[in-house]
């Protein structure tokens, strides 16, 4: 019984240590953060990273200012409660139903 368990232990260890490995390969692999560190530091020298880095920081600055002065500029009014398309049909059918009664006998 001690043989298996020892066996039971070390398989367990092994097995967790390759998901660990397994899950830390896919984090690696699709990590913006790790892809754009490789691209840039192949592509440019040390100044040239930060110069890339700072004008990456500024061009998304400037694309959320512009969301949101297009957003400001195209808000719509707020909106009426009135009732939904659905909701006219499906009362109007319920005013217009004819209503029958059974007699039940006793």
């Amino acid at each position: 019984m001690q043989t298996v368990l020892w066996i039971a232990g070390v398989g367990v260890t092994l097995l967790l240590a390759a998901f660990g490995c397994l899950i830390g390969l896919i984090y690696l692999m699709t990590s913006p953060i790790f892809q754009r560190a490789v691209v840039v530091a192949q592509s440019a020298p040390a100044d040239a990273v930060l110069d890339n880095l700072e004008r990456d920081r500024r061009r998304r600055a400037a694309a959320v200012a512009v969301a949101i002065a297009r957003t400001e500029a195209t808000e719509l009014p707020p909106a009426v409660d009135t009732p939904a398309d659905w909701r006219v049909l499906h009362r109007s059918f319920r005013m217009h139903r004819q209503v029958t009664r059974r007699n039940r006998r006793t």
